[in-house]
This record gives structure tokens, C-alpha cells and sequence, in this order.
């Protein structure tokens, strides 16, 4: 940790503020050798580099490098000539011989002396380098094992240093997180409240509304059974009275052939008083009713819609036959389409219009996968779609458990101050044509007959 320390000169606040001052002051004085032996180390590299050749210019003049010899000049003016042994003060060659071999003697002696105290000054000098030598090694070893039990020390002051600030640190995560496991189980623990309360209430509210339920219909029951008694009695007291009038007519007939007239009388009025006792006794739970159909339901029996439509052209046959005379689509106040209604346009067309458009912009096109219309909403990241259900008389969002409307506007209204899905999202902008004639025209206008099936 000192290397990487030494290495990037810079040590975490939170790690220095975990050393003593002893500590801190020895790490400084590490810093400050690395600072001075990056220093030295640049110097020698600086020290090392080649010279940088110059170019010698050399100037040749006329007898710039010729030697010149100068004689001396006799009192004639001549050049001075001396011939040795001519003068009475010249030595002999004897002597001269001699007195060079002295002087030779002397020269040698004298530099045999000066080598051999060159010699014993170099052993010397060595003899003190190799003395120096040695105690500077054990200086440096000393300083060395020093400075290893200064780095082992520091080191290990670090990683005590380390260990406390990851110790502290796993310690805040430990705390956090045990605060967070507090928080979730609390949350959960009122989640679950909540939830046996809420559970509670509506079983609560079902068993008072199945028991409500159950009251009306045991005292419709008694009610519907009293009637149907009474209508069985009067019935029953009726049909007596009519074989009691059959017989008499019988019986008046074979007495005499005017008879025929009474019994005639008595048939009418018979049929008057049936008249007068009102309408035939209700038919019981259980037979079917022969109340007469419907002539739209007739002709949707007789040509039921597919579970899909087939192509483009039966969604428009569709929307022709059952939508527009609902006013699917119109605005209610104009009479006219409204600014949100569009016709057979495709998702990728959808998204175009509204990739431009604010948040809460939306569409209705008419849909070409089911019998209905799709919502296509710009929220803040992305387009979404939303079939709308049309296969039976309601509107409402494709799946089970849906909120029904009367109208496909109604539920466009609905939905602009309700939101459509749990993010909040409300139909706020509608987005109008950007296009002429409009894309709806196809569904509005056309000249030929509509009698083909879908």
C-alpha cells in the first residue's frame, strides 16, 4: 500500500486522517525522498544525453597555418652564430656529458621518488576508499533495515488504517441496510394490515348484500307464488264454469232445436266474461318465452360477425352498418368527426403523428385486428396503444373485468380526468388530421350498396 502510495502521491483523506502524527510525518519524509530521487534520476538522464553536434566553420587564408623561423641578429647585423669549445667559458664535451648524466640521475631518482609516492598515496587512498566504502555500506544497511522497519511499520499502520475505514464503512452499509429491512418489513406489515381489513370489509359488505339478495328473492318467490296460485284458482274456477255452461248448452240442445240459440248465447257469453277477467296467467319460470325477436337481432343471427375481421373492407362495412347510425366518432355539439377520430391508419402511422407531440397527446383509429378501435397515447418515453372492444353493445379495453360505456365519447371523456393505466396517464391533447381529405373519408362516403354480408 506504501508503493502505490509513493508510486501515485496522493493518499484518501479518510486514510490519512486515521494516522498518527509520527505516522504522517514519516510518510511525508517517504514522499519527499521519491519527490528528490525523481529529481535526481531526470537530472542524470538530462546529464546523459549526447551533445548536440555544432558546425566548425574553418577560415583558409594565405600562410594562416605555415610555421615561421626568426633568427637573432649579431651586432653586425648579421645572424648570430656560436660555435661550441671556440670560447674560453665553454665547457668540455666531457663535461657536459657528465654533468647531463647528473642531471639525467637527478630527473630519474626524482621520478622513481614521485612514482613511488604516487604508488603509496593510490594504496593509501584506496585502502581509505574501501574503509569508507565499508562503512558506508553498513550505513546504508543500517539505513535500509531502518527504512524497511519504517515501511513495515507505515504498512502496517495503512492496512490497520484500511481495515478501520472499511470497517466503518461495512458498518453505515449494515446500519442502512438493517434500516431499510425495517422499513420494508413495516411497510409490509401495514400492506398486509390493510389488506386483511380491506378483505374483511368486502366480505363483510357481500355477505349483508348476498343475504339482501337472498330476503328478495325468498319474498318474490312467496309473492310470485301467491299470484300463481290465485291465477291457478281462478283458472281452475273458470274451466268449472265453462263445463258447467257446456253442459247446460248439451243439455238445452237435445231438448228442442231452439236451443241452439241459447247455447250460442252462452258461448258468447262465455267469451265475454273471459274478456273481462283479464290477461292469461303469467307463464311459469323454466318454458321459453315467445315474445317476438328483434329485426336487428333476427338479421345478426341470420349473418353473425366473425371472431376477426377479414380484411380492410369489412371493418368499413362494419362501421357503415352499425356504427354510423350509433354517430360513432362524431363530435356530439357539431355533428361533426371529432378532432380525435381517425380512420384505418396502421400503428407505424400513428406513432408518426404523434412523434412530435407533447405527453398526453393521443388518437382513435379505427382497428383492422379486432371489431373496435385502438387509443395511441404519447406518454413521456413512448407511444402506447390501447384496443377498445366493440363485439358487443358496450364499449370498453380489451380483456375481462372492464369498465363499460354507453358510447365510444363517453368513454374518451371518461378517460381525459381518469387515467387509463396505473401511471397517471390522462387523455389530455387530441391530436387532429395533418392530411387532406381527411384519413376517415373512406368510412363516411360511398356510393355503392351495402347489402353484402361482412
Amino acid at each position: 500500500m506504501l508503493q502505490q502510495i509513493l508510486r501515485e502521491m496522493y493518499i484518501e483523506p479518510d486514510l490519512l486522517d486515521e494516522l498518527s502524527e509520527d505516522q504522517k510525518q514519516i510518510l511525508f519524509c517517504k514522499m519527499r525522498e521519491e519527490q528528490v530521487r525523481r529529481w535526481k534520476v531526470r537530472e542524470e538522464e538530462e546529464e546523459n544525453k549526447p551533445p548536440e553536434k555544432t558546425k566548425k566553420s574553418f577560415k583558409h587564408g594565405k600562410g594562416s597555418n605555415k610555421k615561421q623561423t626568426s633568427f637573432l641578429k649579431g651586432s653586425d647585423g648579421k645572424d648570430w652564430v656560436w660555435v661550441m669549445g671556440e670560447h674560453k667559458d665553454d665547457k668540455s664535451i666531457e663535461q657536459i656529458l657528465e654533468e647531463e648524466a647528473q642531471e639525467r640521475a637527478i630527473k630519474q631518482a626524482e621520478k622513481e621518488a614521485e612514482e613511488l609516492r604516487r604508488k603509496e598515496e593510490m594504496e593509501l587512498k584506496k585502502a581509505l576508499q574501501e574503509e569508507e566504502k565499508l562503512a558506508e555500506n553498513n550505513k546504508d544497511k543500517e539505513a535500509e533495515n531502518k527504512r524497511k522497519e519504517d515501511e513495515a511499520e507505515m504498512i502496517k499502520s495503512l492496512k490497520e488504517a484500511h481495515i478501520a475505514v472499511q470497517k466503518r464503512e461495512k458498518d453505515k452499509k449494515s446500519v442502512k441496510k438493517r434500516h431499510h429491512e425495517d422499513e420494508k418489513m413495516k411497510s409490509l406489515k401495514k400492506i398486509d394490515e390493510i389488506k386483511t381489513r380491506r378483505s374483511s370489509e368486502i366480505y363483510f359488505h357481500w355477505k349483508q348484500n348476498r343475504n339482501t339478495l337472498q330476503k328478495d328473492a325468498e319474498k318474490s318467490s312467496q309473492i310470485l307464488e301467491e299470484e300463481w296460485r290465485e291465477q291457478e284458482k281462478r283458472v281452475k274456477e273458470t274451466e268449472r264454469k265453462m263445463r258447467e255452461i257446456a253442459r247446460r248448452a248439451r243439455e238445452e240442445h237435445r231438448k228442442s232445436l231452439s236451443g241452439s240459440v241459447k247455447v250460442i248465447g252462452a258461448a258468447n257469453a262465455f267469451k265475454s266474461y273471459i274478456h273481462k277477467k283479464g290477461p292469461a296467467p303469467p307463464i311459469p319460470e323454466g318454458r321459453p318465452s315467445k315474445a317476438p325477436k328483434d329485426k336487428s337481432a333476427e338479421e345478426n343471427e341470420h349473418h353473425p360477425l366473425p371472431p376477426r375481421p377479414r380484411n380492410r373492407n369489412s371493418v368499413i362495412k362494419w362501421f357503415r352498418k352499425y356504427e354510423v347510425p350509433k354517430a360513432t366518432g362524431l363530435d356530439p355539439q357539431t355533428k361533426k368527426p371529432a378532432q380525435w377520430f381517425h380512420g384505418l391508419i396502421g400503428r407505424a402511422e400513428a406513432e408518426g403523428l404523434l412523434k412530435e407531440k407533447k405527453a398526453g397527446t393521443f388518437l382513435v383509429r379505427v382497428s383492422e385486428r379486432i371489431w373496435g378501435y385502438t387509443i395511441s397515447y404519447r406518454s413521456e418515453d413512448r407511444c402506447k396503444h390501447f384496443l377498445i372492444d366493440k363485439s358487443d353493445d358496450n364499449y370498453h379495453f380489451f380483456g375481462s373485468n372492464q369498465l363499460e360505456h354507453t358510447t365510444l365519447n363517453d368513454m374518451i371523456t371518461y378517460h381525459s380526468h381518469t387515467p387509463i393505466s396505473t401511471e397517471e396517464e390522462l387523455l389530455k391533447h387530441p391530436c387532429g388530421q395533418q392530411v387532406d381529405p381527411p384519413d376517415y373519408c373512406d368510412l363516411f362516403h360511398d356510393g355503392r350498396s351495402e347489402s353484402t354480408t361482412l
